[in-house]
């Protein structure tokens, strides 16, 4: 069954989520999301009410492939996803940090984002939800209309909506948008985040 996953994103990076490099991504944070979220689902992520973005939309993504994180580490074609400091500046937010060792042990890749305080959280979701088909708005975010604000979250945790209905309307009325990356992360600089390493963390 399709679904929608909705949270509140505090901390816009361009990491989590990572719509570079062709394919919008979510491979930290969030691991309740990427532990039970299947193919064909939808994340939305939503500007905070500190911020003075509720009910706008950062991002949504339609989840087209469901890798573990092993397969996330090492397969090439997510190699663009690799953070790196000597190529673009987005690629300085890479979120592909994590590498399975041949002695079963993970090793983190270094990243400006996540450091060793972050592992277990990030590993207990398992996956790395894939998306080809997204609209990325950052700093650009758009209000969702009226008969869109139910799927808002407000606070933690995350927001599960199934009704068919909701779903189609949300699908069309993103089609007045331009798919991929429209507006940069706001802010668009490398600050460690911070929320993730809250008991309550939204990140």
């Amino acid at each position: 069954m399709s679904r929608i996953y909705s949270y509140v994103i505090t901390h816009d990076f361009g990491f989590a989520p990572n719509p570079f490099g062709g394919i919008c991504t979510l491979a930290t944070c969030k691991p309740a999301i990427r532990m039970h979220a299947k193919e064909g689902s939808w994340l939305v992520g939503t500007g905070s009410a500190k911020a003075g973005l509720r009910g706008k939309l950062i991002y949504a993504a339609k989840i087209h492939t469901v890798c573990t994180l092993e397969q996330y580490g090492l397969d090439p074609q997510y190699a663009v996803k690799i953070p790196s400091s000597i190529k673009t500046e987005w690629s300085f937010h890479g979120d592909n940090i994590y590498v399975l060792d041949e002695d079963g042990s993970w090793y983190q890749r270094s990243n400006p984002h996540h450091d060793e305080s972050h592992i277990t959280r990030d590993l207990k979701g398992l996956n790395v939800l894939v998306s080809k088909e997204f609209w990325y708005f950052g700093a650009e975010a758009k209000l969702l209309p009226d008969d869109l604000q139910p799927i808002v979250k407000a606070g933690p945790g995350h927001k599960c909506t199934s009704s068919a209905e909701v779903i189609l309307r949300l699908e069309q009325w993103l089609l007045q948008f331009d798919r991929g990356v429209t507006g940069k992360p706001n802010p668009f600089h490398s600050e460690i985040c911070g929320s993730c390493t809250s008991p309550v963390s939204s990140c």
